[in-house]
This record gives C-alpha cells, sequence and structure tokens, in this order.
C-alpha cells in the first residue's frame, strides 16, 4: 500500500528529514485481542531530537469538527434532493440517476465510519492518564507538527526547530513509498507490547 511523503525542512539550516503517513502502522490493543487503530501524526521529539510519529489523542473538538462535516455534507445531500421532482412521469422512470448523488453518498458513508470509528477510539481512551506519545521512543516530550494542505508549496510551520531557531517547513513529496512493515501494537497508554 503506498503512502503519502512529506519532506520536512528549515528555514536557516540544511535540516531536511522524510515523513511517510503511517495509517494503518498503529493499533491500540485492548485486553480482548481486539484492535483499535491509532490516530497519529509527525512531531519534534526531545528525546529523539528528531522528527517521529507520534499518537494524537482524540478530542471532544476532532469529534466536533467531523460532525460538523458530516452535516455539512448531509446538508449538500438535502440540496441536490431538493431539485429532484418528487413525481416523474412514467417515461422518465428510467432516466439517468442524478449528477454527484452517488459520491455524495459514497462520502457521507466514509465520514459516518470515520466518525463512528472516531467515538469508539475516543470512548476507549477516556479513562486515559499519560499524554500523548512518541511512537519511536515512548517520551511525552514531543511538540506535534502539521501536514501541508496545499501540494506542491512548501509551508512555514509556526515551530522553531531546536537547536537552530530557525522556522521549520513542509511540504508533499510527489514520491509515494510502499508499505511492507508489521503493524505495532500498543496498549491504552500508549506503551508498545513487547515481541514475544
Amino acid at each position: 500500500m503506498a503512502s503519502a511523503h512529506y519532506i520536512f525542512g528549515c528555514v536557516d539550516c540544511d535540516l531536511q528529514r522524510s515523513y511517510d503517513s503511517p495509517a494503518g502502522d498503529y493499533a491500540y490493543q485492548l485486553l480482548d485481542g481486539q484492535q483499535l487503530p491509532m490516530l497519529t501524526g509527525p512531531s519534534w521529539c526531545a528525546d529523539c531530537r528528531n522528527l517521529s510519529p507520534a499518537e494524537r489523542l482524540p478530542s471532544a473538538e476532532g469529534e466536533a469538527a467531523l460532525l460538523k462535516t458530516l452535516l455539512c455534507l448531509r446538508l449538500d445531500m438535502a440540496n441536490l434532493l431538493k431539485e429532484v421532482p418528487k413525481k416523474r412521469p412514467w417515461w422518465q422512470f428510467y432516466a439517468k440517476p442524478v449528477n454527484g448523488l452517488n459520491q455524495l453518498e459514497s462520502q457521507i458513508s466514509q465520514q459516518e465510519q470515520q466518525l463512528d470509528a472516531y467515538r469508539t477510539l475516543r470512548a476507549a481512551l477516556a479513562e486515559r492518564a499519560s499524554p500523548a506519545r512518541c511512537l519511536l521512543c515512548g517520551s511525552t516530550d514531543h511538540q506535534p507538527l502539521t501536514l501541508p494542505t496545499k501540494p506542491d508549496q512548501p509551508q512555514v510551520l509556526s515551530i522553531t526547530h531546536p537547536g537552530c531557531g530557525g522556522q521549520l517547513t513542509v511540504q508533499i513529496s510527489k514520491q509515494r513509498t510502499q508499505k511492507l512493515g508489521q503493524k505495532q501494537l500498543f496498549d491504552l497508554e500508549g506503551r508498545q507490547f513487547q515481541n514475544s
């Protein structure tokens, strides 16, 4: 499976680090053996002194943003269906489907699944005591970094490169990488299970 590839840099030095989106590479394992996909993102880890993947813990704000997107999609669907005549003459029975309807239905279904998964994860982590961790060393001393929204343009982040003082930048790379790694499992406090 190909993953998105990002390049982080610094405006004041020659720092350049690659980051591949690790979607599906990390999961929480519950006591009953069930696995829940982990939300992850890039961070600058103080202990690794490097760019590393880190947990992103679900929040009320994150859930509200997903719900807002879903409600907007449903409103788009309602507006689209308003334009369709309710009663069609018999000769229009086999008329072409409404333009964009299938795509919108698919987007709504995907958004509903994403919201359900987010709520399940949020409920599972409700009793968690520790903050998000670096997934390489387990440190909680890391600073989350954002991913770019505009392709092909470096985006300056409001984060200073530790030890340098320059601003960190990020951009999407046209390169895609193949994922071959095995899924890594963690407990609900973000501690990695040791391979037996």
